[in-house]
């Protein structure tokens, strides 16, 4: 993940990556907006909530809740 305020074209694999760009609003106003490459190839914008949702799956599955 970068800061949408970072240079992209950083090395020449990152040329080879599709840029586009989705207008999804970011999950906090007034901080730093991050994009995320899905697996698809598709660029998001970052969603904590998904983050948390994921980590407490994993956590039960894990611990066994």
């Amino acid at each position: 993940m970068q800061p949408v305020s970072e240079s992209v074209s950083q090395s020449p694999a990152s040329a080879a990556r599709p840029q586009s760009v989705d207008s999804v609003p970011a999950s906090r106003p007034g901080g730093p907006v991050y994009r995320v490459i899905r697996r698809n190839g598709k660029t998001t914008a970052f969603d904590d909530t998904k983050i948390r949702v994921a980590m407490t799956k994993a956590f039960l599955a894990v611990e066994g809740g």
